[in-house]
């Protein structure tokens, strides 16, 4: 049965469907959609795939009006932007198509991803790799939703000699909020991995602004912002002689968030009060600690 507006479906053996149950993926399986009663306008495809991510294949919808090829993720959701115009091509029910193909080996195997909370509430990354060969750059990414990634952090492979490897990576500046990450491995010949997804749970914590680490160790501090004024935040560090030197400002937009503030490359150890002036005028003091012995 057809709608009377939009209709999406699959051909198999010349027959439409609305659902089919196939056998596990086998050399370069196709899907072939039917599309009709297209509007002139933009669609967006979302695959969401499942049960996937072990598989020895990777999928690409290829498009024969524009005569394009675009990756599907077996692991991730995919969307898909794609317009129609006036052009038979462009609305043409066998328009789009879904192809599998066989991977080659793969170039590494990546074993193991972790991620803890350090004291400073900095974030480390820890992941290791075995038959490592061929790999390009591991990117780490993050994501609040364990949906849509970004890449925040990069690492050069160490090893690339068949063996195995271990890295480590800091997110200096994680969300307040829960962090999923993974790791992406590239090899040189553009072929993607993608590790497991690891979460790091949200930061406990009453309204209100935190500096920390205090004592301050390095010459940067972390400052978190929590049910705060959204708006520009201005700082200034003020010494024991009661001289003030204006340091960098920060932009809150969220409900939580958290802003790295560098301090000055000269300052001795001792007790400093850093003003934190926000987009109503109001200021606060919060004494720090800086100590400066490694």
């Amino acid at each position: 049965l057809t709608n009377t507006s939009e209709n999406l479906g699959s051909l198999r053996d010349g027959k439409k469907l609305v659902a089919e149950r196939r056998a596990e993926i086998q050399g370069t399986d196709t899907i072939f959609y039917d599309l009709g009663q297209l509007r002139v306008q933009q669609y967006q495809f979302e695959f969401i795939p499942s049960n996937l991510e072990q598989t020895m294949f990777a999928a690409f919808l290829e498009d024969s009006y524009l005569h394009s090829s675009a990756v599907i993720s077996l692991q991730d959701t995919t969307r898909i932007m794609f317009t129609v115009v006036n052009v038979q091509g462009s609305y043409a029910p066998g328009r789009f198509r879904l192809v599998f193909q066989q991977l080659v080996p793969t170039p590494v195997t990546i074993t193991s991803v972790a991620a803890t909370r350090n004291s400073d509430m900095s974030i480390a990354i820890n992941w290791k790799v075995e038959n490592e060969t061929n790999i390009q750059l591991y990117t780490v990414e993050r994501s609040e939703d364990a949906r849509n990634f970004n890449g925040i952090i990069t690492a050069d492979p160490s090893a690339n000699n068949g063996g195995r490897a271990s890295y480590s990576r800091n997110d200096l500046s994680p969300l307040a909020k829960d962090n999923f990450y993974r790791i992406k491995a590239l090899s040189l010949g553009g072929q993607l991995q993608y590790s497991s997804i690891v979460k790091v749970a949200a930061i406990k914590s009453i309204p209100g602004i935190t500096v920390y680490p205090n004592p301050v160790t390095g010459k940067a501090i972390q400052l978190q912002f929590v049910d705060q004024p959204v708006g520009k935040y201005n700082t200034v560090l003020i010494y024991g002689n009661g001289a003030e030197q204006q340091l960098s400002s920060v932009l809150v937009n969220t409900r939580q968030s958290i802003h790295p503030v560098i301090l000055p490359q000269l300052l001795t150890s001792g007790i400093y009060r850093l003003k934190i002036t926000g987009p109503d005028g109001n200021s606060i003091l919060k004494t720090i600690h800086v100590s400066t012995e490694q």
